[in-house]
């Protein structure tokens, strides 16, 4: 390609085509494509966005995270699309919010209606037609004692009369992490916990944008399982920040598009 005004060809090249290769390559060069990859995105996005220091630190261990899931995993093209898309987006949220605090845009009003729950009868019937579709073995989908019930019902727990997960994204991102890290089946937690989550979000309106797309991306939801089924414990907070980030700005952006 030419720019106008000079003779030299300029070449450019498709970053996410490049990763998407490179995170497939199961090798040494590859494992040195992903340090590489991971050292670019890093200096990009904290040379990018200016935030203050908390959400600084924030950012730098969501891509951590990631990276500590691409060094353990073979990742495929899709896997690694959606983790740098979670990445990005969630880069994006922050700045939204580092605008706000410096009053560079109007508050955004946050979403306090009442959320509408998962019975417990209800997510079994989802399972069972989860098992039946993908013919599944018979572990699939059995609970270990009353875990299952307390998941659904703990996310809309109170302390003193008060919400201790007060937003429906607040209470979507700890139903998925619950879900997944608490494996209250036998057998099928990443799977049903998926499944359950956009059941939630689909009860609450916040599964698609006005044009019929899911405000979450499947390469998102893969992304977002897989990092919560490989983290550690004490990565629980950031993980779930980072869900209700992407589900509150992705959510704020569809009713704009209204």
């Amino acid at each position: 390609m030419h720019i106008p005004g000079s003779d030299k060809p300029v070449a450019f090249y498709s970053l996410d085509a490049i990763i998407s290769v490179g995170y497939r390559v199961n090798s040494k060069r590859g494992t040195q494509f992903r340090i590489w990859a991971t050292q670019v995105l890093r200096d990009h996005i904290l040379r990018g966005y200016t935030v203050n220091e908390r959400r600084l630190r924030e950012l730098q261990q969501t891509i951590r995270l990631v990276s500590t899931l691409a060094d353990r995993r073979a990742l495929s093209g899709e896997e690694a699309t959606g983790l740098l898309r979670v990445v990005h987006d969630y880069a994006v949220a922050l700045k939204l919010l580092d605008d706000y605090d410096h009053g560079r845009i109007p508050p955004v009003q946050v979403d306090r209606k009442a959320a509408e729950p998962i019975a417990l009868e209800e997510a079994r019937q989802l399972i069972g037609k989860l098992k039946a579709r993908y013919a599944a073995g018979e572990l699939f989908g059995v609970e270990h004692g009353t875990r299952l019930g307390g998941i659904l019902a703990g996310v809309f727990q109170t302390v003193a009369g008060a919400e201790v997960y007060p937003t429906i994204a607040d209470k979507a991102a700890h139903l998925l992490y619950f879900l997944v890290k608490d494996h209250p089946f036998v057998d099928g937690n990443k799977r049903i916990g998926a499944a359950l989550f956009l059941r939630f979000l689909e009860k609450n309106r916040l599964l698609y944008r006005s044009d019929g797309s899911r405000l979450l991306t499947e390469e998102e939801l893969v992304a977002l399982t897989l990092l919560l089924a490989e983290s550690s414990p004490k990565d629980k907070e950031s993980l779930v920040r980072l869900t209700a980030y992407l589900l509150s700005s992705k959510h704020e952006d569809a009713e704009k598009d209204v």
